[in-house]
């Protein structure tokens, strides 16, 4: 346990190497950690570089420890296992008395349940709220770590229900709606419509997120065809470089086109697409100061219900 200790490998990607481990096959390790395949699999090859050996090969339809990986997964169940025997005692501990709980969030949120909740708890006694940007790949991972007492998690993640309990602990609800809308250059020729319709973009070059890239590019399209995919990106800045330049448009929430307006960049509402859903997750059960958070982002996401 020592070497694994001493290299300080992340413990998220420990617990993904676990799950895969444990579930002997990729996909329905992802599946239990509520990623998507390509995020775990970056997650695996993250740690093999760290640790400096192949951990998993190939076997039939599922996959299998090398010798090196049977030696870290008898190791890494335990670790995982103690972190978060660890966590669940300080919260026990904590009783609803911390001092401070922590929101995760992928931006952009509607002002109304981060910066509005921020100068709200700034001005009344209890609990600071802090919040924490988070990657897509690590919205619930952060939950169940303990590294965020709620996350405001943006779907879609499968697996994930509107509402109900998750396993490992957590709990989810289903928040608010908001619809999606495309992103042009500023002097794209539909920049200026009021409203398109999916169809209107069958032949334009997509951005693809490195996240939900079948969702956020509508693949396969409902004709059966795939998009022209454009550039790779793995944040908004990124994305929103990539269509200012005339590289490519973007499918995003409408939160993207509120909280990251540019003059070179133009969002044009989709009326045929579905919305994209922004879930509550927290532990379950929370504790006294984690409920009572919880009830205030549901009355500040009320509005946005509609």
């Amino acid at each position: 346990m020592g070497t694994v200790v001493g290299m300080a490998v992340d413990l998220e990607l420990l617990r993904s190497f676990v799950a895969v481990a444990e579930e002997g096959h990729v996909g329905r390790a992802a599946a239990r950690l509520y990623v998507s395949q390509p995020a775990l699999t970056k997650r695996l090859h993250r740690l093999e570089e760290q640790v400096g050996a192949s951990l998993l090969q190939r076997a039939g339809r599922g996959i299998e420890l090398t010798e090196a990986g049977r030696s870290l997964a008898d190791e890494a169940s335990s670790i995982v296992a103690t972190a978060d025997a660890a966590v669940e005692r300080a919260r026990h501990v904590a009783g609803g008395t911390a001092d401070q709980i922590s929101i995760g969030f992928v931006a952009p949120m509607p002002h109304e349940i981060t910066t509005d909740l921020l100068r709200a708890a700034r001005d009344r006694p209890g609990p600071d709220v802090a919040l924490r940007s988070l990657a897509w790949d690590e919205q619930l991972a952060s939950v169940l770590a303990g590294a965020v007492d709620v996350a405001l998690v943006r779907g879609p993640i499968e697996g994930l229900p509107e509402a109900g309990r998750i396993g490992d602990g957590l709990r989810c609800e289903l928040l608010f709606e908001e619809r999606r809308v495309a992103a042009f250059a500023v002097d794209h020729p539909r920049a200026t419509e009021d409203v398109i319709e999916l169809a209107d973009l069958a032949d334009e070059p997509i951005v693809a997120p490195e996240v939900n890239t079948s969702y956020w590019t509508v693949d396969p399209r409902p004709d059966g065809r795939s998009p022209r995919l454009g550039p790779a990106v793995s944040t908004v800045v990124e994305m929103l470089e990539v269509v200012a330049s005339g590289q490519a448009m973007v499918l995003t929430a409408e939160s993207v086109s509120t909280y990251y307006q540019r003059p070179d960049v133009a969002y044009v509402p989709v009326a045929d697409l579905s919305p994209s859903t922004v879930h509550l997750v927290s532990g379950d059960p929370p504790t006294a100061a984690v409920a009572e958070l919880t009830e205030e982002i549901r009355e500040r996401s009320a509005p946005l219900r509609g």
